[in-house]
């Protein structure tokens, strides 16, 4: 944040919203929250610092809901300044990439995720404006949300034709993100891959139904990280219950996306090396059904199965015992839900 006049004064907005953070954590006011966020206008970059700096687990994820809601209603207005190293968005991601891989606390890793996929589904929806012309202004989300420019200017509406040319290198680094997320020994930041996969499970799957295979191995082989269903094999088998939590639903996500796309035969085939990997995972649920949440994780993997049992049915016959055996020890459990147990049935 720029030193200068009025700095003092947003210091101490900085602090009021920490200390309505603090007051809403402990459950005795909400309303503080709202006053403290309203009256100091805050601006993107005051997210960022609270994001970075505060020694509070409740302000730092509110600041990166409400940077979320920032970037959704003017996201336009960040663009304008480029997508280059140390322009406005590029401070966003970095900061959001940083500080997802150091928090400690889940809660606040899946607002930095939702906050750092939101940016990224911008920029893909931003390129695809441009590629075919587009040049509505942005005026999407809260109208009344607050954010100024560096010169404290309200802009909401900045026209697509007027912001620079986005290409795939916007988002290499959370690409880079995907790939490199899933070898850290810290399984936070494993599980904040796999949820990162959930928010963009409709890109993803129609990057992979549109890309040439032929582009695909290139960039494979150039060491391009791109989004691979490579990623679920690893991390359904996961020694973190928290990582393969996160791997079922993102995987659901990802294959009900998919339905909606005629898919190359590789990436069917891909699809289709999941199978055995999810019954795996399921069986591995039932076996430990006395832990929490099992019930709902459970739930998650099972419709994940049944898209695939719908949509690919032909190709997982082989695999047909393994499921019946799968349904059976969940029927079987003493410990599942009775609703679970009947959704298996």
């Amino acid at each position: 944040m720029a030193m200068g006049e009025g700095d003092g004064g947003r210091k101490n907005h900085l602090q009021a919203f920490e200390a309505a953070c603090v007051t809403m954590e402990k459950g005795t006011s909400t309303s503080k929250v709202k006053e403290a966020e309203d009256s100091s206008a805050l601006r993107s970059e005051d997210f960022l610092e609270v994001i970075r700096n505060s020694a509070h687990q409740s302000a730092r994820q509110l600041a990166s809901i409400l940077l979320r809601k920032v970037l959704a209603s003017h996201f336009n207005s960040f663009a304008r300044g480029g997508y280059a190293e140390g322009s406005p968005l590029d401070l966003v991601k970095k900061t959001l990439l940083y500080c997802i891989v150091h928090e400690t606390h889940p809660l606040v890793v899946r607002a930095h995720v939702a906050a750092l996929a939101t940016v990224t589904q911008r920029l893909i929806k931003l390129e695809q404006k441009q590629q075919v012309g587009e040049i509505l202004p942005d005026t999407e989300g809260d109208s009344q949300m607050k954010i100024a420019d560096n010169n404290n200017n309200n802009n909401n509406e900045v026209a697509i034709s007027q912001l620079p040319p986005v290409t795939a290198a916007a988002w290499s680094d959370v690409l880079h993100f995907l790939s490199d997320g899933l070898k850290q020994q810290n399984p936070l930041v494993r599980q904040a891959v796999m949820i990162m996969y959930g928010f963009l499970a409709q890109e993803s799957a129609a990057w992979l139904s549109e890309a040439p295979a032929e582009r695909r191995k290139m960039e494979k082989k150039q060491n391009i990280n791109i989004p691979s269903l490579e990623a679920f094999t690893l991390t359904l088998r996961d020694d973190n219950p928290g990582v393969r939590a996160s791997a079922l639903k993102s995987l659901q996500h990802m294959l009900e996306a998919m339905t909606e796309y005629e898919l190359p035969e590789d990436q069917d085939a891909e699809i289709v090396k999941i199978f055995p990997t999810l019954l795996h995972a399921l069986q591995g649920i039932v076996d430990r059904a006395s832990t929490e949440d099992a019930s709902s994780h459970f739930k998650v993997g099972l419709d994940a199965v049944d898209t695939l049992v719908v949509s690919k049915h032909k190709a997982i016959n082989r695999y047909f015992s393994q499921y019946v055996e799968t349904l059976v020890a969940a029927v079987s459990s003493d410990y599942l839900d009775e609703e679970v147990r009947k959704s298996a049935a």
